[in-house]
């Protein structure tokens, strides 16, 4: 018999399914070939890039945090590094740049790649493969002598005559002064709305009564970038700074730091690698110990006083704990504004505890967290940004809590007004678990001068805009009206959150020094993203609405955390 018919070959079993292949990562980009700071297009951060305290990667870039650590690290303000670094990274998902390929605007030639913004209109004086000393001689130097002072810039021949040269973009009039000089480009999606291709210059600009805006206002980064370097490189800083013509010549030609910004800055005594105050013991080492005459030692008197405070600065520390370091105080230091209120509580409680289990009537620990978020829901409701760094709660007494609130300087009366009328109705009305019986807050909210340590005045993105003074006050039998105070400040910081009239309503009379306006006023601060204040506050003020800063500015495109001591804080 034939043999029996072979099983069939078992079915092989298919092949293990493999995970999908990976798309390959991305080539890093190219080396920079011979990467030099004379293409850079940015003065300052050619400086930063040529003196080492900025350095790009092989392939030329810079972050915004690299940027923005490098600016406080060589004793620029945070103002400054803030708004600067905004403009120039936001729009860029990555959030970073080719700073030696900025040049992204072009009349003739190729420009580089997409990524860098340049200004709306520009100098050309560093457009090239090197600086133009021939843009510069012809256009810019002479400006030094519009304020009739030879030798020397001021905030007048920088905000009058410098930044106006090349504000147009046809005119061409050599003989003028300041001369007429067309841009060397144009970047059309930063036009103004209120400039035309043959408009220039900021006279049309009233941020402080939008009523009598006129055009043209061609406010633009050419006058800001312009006036921020000048006033963070002069000596002193501020609007009162002053740059001899050969340290500004050496500045935009041949990125030479200023030598008075050289002695003043803590780049050759920090230490980066520290976060701390302990990270400016060098810097501190250094500061003498008798001022001039047997005198003490300030910042003022000192310019390694100086160094130190700006080195403290560099570290981004809480305004507390630069309260808490006795040379930053000692040395007259830069202090941020602080609202400092005691709060006195009853001994109601409407915890749950209090149903449960007997309890103290007042518990410092529980009534401090109550404190901090009552703080919270308070700040949000008026359209300011809260952070927990800058809430320092202590008691006083078994009832009493001294409650310091740091600010900012375009906060601070806004802030001193709302706890000191608000807040209590506010813990009412929310149904706090603490009862607040008295508010007081102090009239001193170190809104005091900004002696050595000035920030650059004016916006980035704007420049200087020209102001128009407050009409002279009336004669008055006792006092200028102008120097009464109400809580602790001017009548022109008042106006940032309401009109004289409106003031009025609250007992603080600024009529005489205050200009008058149909319409709420609101000082620049960077923006927020909280809501806008809340119906109560506007109430007290018999307002519809109560526009704050925080109301007309949009939020912004990347939030970017800039890291910091102890605290991190949205950049």
């Amino acid at each position: 018999p034939s043999p029996p018919p072979s099983p069939p070959p078992p079915l092989s079993s298919p092949p293990p399914l493999l995970p999908p292949s990976s798309p390959p990562p991305p080539s890093p980009p190219p080396d920079e070939p011979a990467p030099k700071w004379e293409r850079i297009t940015c003065p300052a951060m050619s400086a930063l890039v040529k003196n080492g305290d900025l350095v790009p990667s092989p392939a030329g870039l810079i972050t915004k945090q690299q940027t923005f650590d490098a600016l406080l690290r060589v004793g620029i303000s945070e103002k400054v590094a803030t708004e600067t670094t905004d403009a120039n990274f936001d729009h860029i998902d990555s959030l970073d740049l080719n700073v030696f390929r900025m040049n992204t605007v072009k009349r003739n030639g190729t420009p580089d790649p997409p990524g860098p913004s340049e200004h709306f209109r520009s100098t050309g004086i560093r457009d090239g493969r090197r600086p133009s000393s021939g843009r510069y001689n012809f256009g810019f130097e002479e400006c030094a002598d519009f304020d009739g002072i030879a030798g020397e810039f001021s905030s007048d021949d920088i905000l009058n005559c410098a930044t106006l040269v090349w504000d147009h973009e046809s005119t061409f009039d050599s003989n003028s002064f300041p001369k007429k000089l067309p841009t060397n480009d144009v970047l059309e999606s930063k036009r103004p709305p209120t400039c035309g291709a043959t408009d220039s210059g900021l006279s049309g600009c009233h941020p402080d009564d939008p009523s009598l805006d006129q055009t043209p206002c061609c406010d633009s980064q050419l006058h800001g970038a312009i006036n921020f370097m000048f006033q963070e490189f002069g000596t002193p800083t501020g609007e009162d700074a002053h740059m001899s013509t050969t340290d500004m010549k050496k500045l935009w030609l041949e990125a030479e730091y200023p030598p008075d910004f050289i002695a003043r800055s803590p780049r050759g005594c920090v230490d980066t690698a520290d976060p701390s105050a302990a990270g400016c013991q060098l810097c501190l080492d250094e500061v003498p110990t008798t001022g001039p005459g047997g005198l003490p030692v300030t910042a003022t008197t000192s310019t390694e006083a100086q160094r130190y405070c700006r080195c403290l600065a560099s570290k981004q520390l809480s305004a507390h704990e630069l309260d808490s370091i006795p040379e930053h105080t000692s040395l007259e230091c830069s202090k941020d504004p602080m609202v400092h209120a005691n709060v006195t509580l009853t001994n109601r409680r409407r915890a749950l505890s209090e149903l449960t289990r007997p309890r103290e009537l007042f518990d410092s620990a529980a009534d401090g967290a109550a404190l901090r978020n009552l703080l919270s829901s308070f700040y949000q409701s008026r359209g300011l940004a809260y952070d927990d760094v800058d809430v320092l709660i202590t008691s006083q007494t078994p009832s009493t809590y001294s409650v310091r609130l740091a600010t900012s300087r375009s906060d601070a009366v806004y802030l001193a007004y709302s706890i000191r009328v608000d807040l209590r109705s506010f813990a009412q009305e929310t149904e706090a678990p603490i009862d607040i019986a008295d508010v007081t807050v102090s009239d001193d909210l170190r809104l005091n001068g900004c002696g050595q340590f000035c920030e650059a005045q004016g916006s980035f993105l704007r420049g200087f805009v020209p102001r128009r003074p407050p009409p002279p006050s009336p004669p008055g039998p006792d006092i200028d009206p102008c120097l009464r105070p109400c809580l602790q400040g001017t009548c022109q910081q008042l106006s940032a959150f309401a009109t004289c009239d409106q003031l009025s309503e609250v007992g603080c009379n600024c009529h005489g020094c205050c200009a008058e306006s149909t319409r709420l006023i609101a000082r620049s601060r960077p923006p927020s993203r909280l809501v806008p204040p809340s119906p109560p506050f506007a109430s007290v003020l018999g307002a519809p609405l109560l526009i704050t800063p925080a109301t007309l500015l949009a939020p912004m495109g990347h939030a970017v955390r800039v890291e910091r001591a102890r605290r991190k804080q949205v950049i």
